[in-house]
C-alpha cells in the first residue's frame, strides 16, 4: 500500500513537470504565405496565399512573407487581440512587396514592408498597426478605429495622399516621414502629406511632412460630418521647399474644416507654405514656429511669426498679444527638411497663459516651455526673449532671407514666402514687381497680386549650383531698387 501511494504521487509529480506553467506556453507556429501561394498548410515549404494565412493565425503569432511581389489582396478574415495581434512581416532575407491591400481583420501588426499602390485599413481592422512600412509610390487610407502608424517612410506618390484619414477614430500617426507627393496625375484629387476629415480623435505627433504638392497637414471638409478632438504636435511641416510645376505652391497647413471643436496645434515648426488657420471651438494654435501666417484674425499664442499675408493686413491680430512675436529663426538645413535650431534663442518666447504643451518634441526629448517649435534643444544656454522689431510693411521673412530655391526648368508659383520681408528690411515697404537674372539673364519675375505674389521662372539648361545675383525690385510708385539675393538652381 505504501509503494502504491508513492507511485501515485511519483505520478502526480511527473504529470505537474510536464503542464507548461501559465504564461510559458510555446508561441503559435509560424504561418508562411507567397505571392502564388495556395493551399492552407502554410508552412515554409507549401505557403498560402496571405489571406489564408492570416485566417489561420493564432492570436500572437506571425504570417511570414515570402520574396516577392504580392497581387492585389483582401483580408477579411482572421485577426489577433488587444493583448496578443497577430503580427505580418517578411521572411528572414525576404524581399517583399505589396500592391494594393484592403483589410477588415482586426489587430493585426503589418511590420517592415514595402507597399507600391494603396493601402486600406477599412472599418473592421481595429487595432490595426502600420509600423516600419515604406510607401513608395503609395499611399495609406484609415478608415478604421485604433489604427496606430508610425516609423515608416511614404514617399514619391502622384496625384495620390501619403496619409488620408477619413471616417476613423482614436488614431495615432507618430514618427513619420512623408515627402515628395506631386500632382503629376490628372485624376481630379490632390496630394497631401496627411489629409484628415470626418474623424475623432486622431494625434498627429513628431513626423516630418513636405514637399507634398497641396498641403503638408489638411483638415477637409469630407461628407459633413465634422471633427473633434484633433491633435498636431511637435512636427516638422513644409509646403513645397523647391517650387517646380509639379510642387508649386500650396499650403503648410491648412486648418479650416467647417466644422471641427477641440483643435490643438502645438509645438510644430511650419514653413515654406502658408499657415491657414481660422477660429473654432476648443482651438489651441500655442508654442508654433509660423513661416507664413495667411489669416491675419488667427488667434495664436506663444508663437514665433516669421512672415504674413501683406495684401490682407499690416499686422496680424495675434502679434504681440499672448505671447506671440515676430522673429528670426535660422535652422539647420532647411532645404533638407531639417528643421532643428542651430541658434535656440531665436525661438524663445515670454510663455503667457496656461496652455498645456506636448510632452516632446520630434526627437523625443522633453519639451522646452521656453521655447516655440518643434525642436527642445535639451541643456540650451538660452539668452533673453528676441524683440526684432518687424519689418514697417508688415511682413516678416525668416530673418529677411535673401535665397530663393528654384529647379532648372520651367515653371510657377502662387508665392515665395518671406520675399517680402527681404524686401522691407532693405527698406522697400511696397513692391510691385521683381526680376532676377541668371548668368547675365532675366529668369524669374514676379509680380504682386491680391493675394502676395505670382512668381514664374525659366532655368531650362541653367547648371544646378547657388547663383549670387541682384534683384531689380519697382515699387508701387515706380521706383526702382537693387538687392542682392541668391537663387540656389536644383535639379528637376
Amino acid at each position: 500500500m505504501r509503494n502504491g501511494l508513492r507511485g501515485a504521487a511519483l505520478a502526480v509529480l511527473v504529470g505537474a513537470l510536464l503542464v507548461p506553467a501559465a504564461g510559458t506556453q510555446a508561441a503559435p507556429a509560424d504561418r508562411y504565405a507567397a505571392p502564388a501561394g495556395s493551399g492552407t498548410a502554410c508552412t515554409s515549404s507549401a505557403p498560402c496565399a496571405v489571406p489564408a494565412a492570416i485566417a489561420g493565425a493564432s492570436a500572437g503569432g506571425r504570417v511570414l512573407l515570402t520574396s516577392g511581389s504580392y497581387p492585389d489582396l483582401v483580408v477579411s478574415g482572421g485577426g489577433g487581440t488587444t493583448a496578443a495581434p497577430v503580427t505580418v512581416t517578411s521572411a528572414s532575407g525576404a524581399a517583399v512587396t505589396l500592391t494594393r491591400v484592403r483589410t477588415t481583420a482586426p489587430h493585426i501588426i503589418w511590420s517592415g514592408l514595402k507597399v507600391t499602390t494603396t493601402f486600406y485599413l477599412n472599418a473592421g481592422s481595429t487595432g490595426s498597426t502600420l509600423t516600419g512600412m515604406h510607401f513608395d509610390g503609395g499611399g495609406l487610407f484609415v478608415r478604421a478605429a485604433q489604427a496606430t502608424v508610425t516609423g515608416s517612410l511614404f514617399e514619391n506618390g502622384h496625384s495620390i495622399d501619403g496619409i488620408q484619414i477619413g471616417n476613423a477614430s482614436d488614431v495615432l500617426v507618430e514618427g513619420n516621414t512623408v515627402r515628395d507627393y506631386d500632382q503629376s496625375i490628372a485624376n481630379g484629387y490632390h496630394a497631401d502629406c496627411v489629409q484628415i476629415f470626418d474623424s475623432v480623435r486622431v494625434t498627429v505627433r513628431g513626423n516630418r511632412l513636405g514637399d507634398c504638392y497641396n498641403a503638408g497637414v489638411i483638415l477637409s471638409p469630407g461628407a459633413g460630418k465634422g471633427m473633434t478632438d484633433i491633435v498636431i504636435e511637435s512636427n516638422f511641416i513644409q509646403g513645397c521647399v523647391v517650387k517646380t510645376t509639379l510642387c508649386a505652391g500650396g499650403s503648410a497647413v491648412d486648418l479650416r474644416p467647417p466644422s471641427i471643436s477641440g483643435l490643438v496645434v502645438r509645438g510644430n515648426t511650419i514653413l515654406d507654405g502658408s499657415t491657414r488657420l481660422v477660429a473654432s471651438p476648443g482651438l489651441v494654435f500655442d508654442r508654433n514656429i509660423v513661416g507664413y501666417l495667411s489669416d491675419c484674425a488667427a488667434p495664436v499664442t506663444n508663437s514665433v511669426l516669421l512672415s504674413w499675408n501683406t495684401a490682407v493686413c499690416a499686422r496680424p491680430a495675434s502679434l504681440g498679444a499672448a505671447g506671440t512675436r515676430y522673429g528670426v529663426v535660422d535652422f539647420r538645413d532647411r532645404s533638407a527638411g531639417d528643421l532643428h535650431l542651430t541658434n535656440p534663442t531665436q525661438a524663445r518666447i515670454s510663455q503667457l497663459g496656461t496652455v498645456a504643451t506636448a510632452a516632446r518634441d520630434i526627437d523625443g526629448q522633453s519639451v522646452d516651455v521656453r521655447l516655440a517649435g518643434a525642436d527642445a534643444v535639451p541643456g540650451a544656454n538660452l539668452g533673453a526673449v528676441p524683440s526684432p522689431v518687424p519689418p514697417t510693411s508688415g511682413a516678416g521673412g525668416g530673418g529677411g532671407s535673401n535665397s530663393i530655391t528654384l529647379t532648372a526648368d520651367a515653371g510657377s508659383s502662387s508665392d515665395i514666402p518671406g520675399i517680402d520681408a527681404y524686401f522691407a528690411s532693405k527698406g522697400i515697404s511696397s513692391a510691385a514687381s521683381f526680376s532676377i537674372p541668371v548668368s547675365g539673364k532675366v529668369v524669374v519675375r514676379g509680380t504682386r497680386v491680391a493675394s502676395g505674389w505670382t512668381v514664374a521662372w525659366n532655368l531650362t539648361g541653367v547648371p544646378p549650383a547657388s547663383y549670387a545675383t541682384t534683384a531689380v525690385v519697382v515699387s508701387t510708385s515706380g521706383a526702382t531698387t537693387s538687392v542682392p539675393v541668391t537663387v540656389r538652381v536644383v535639379a528637376p
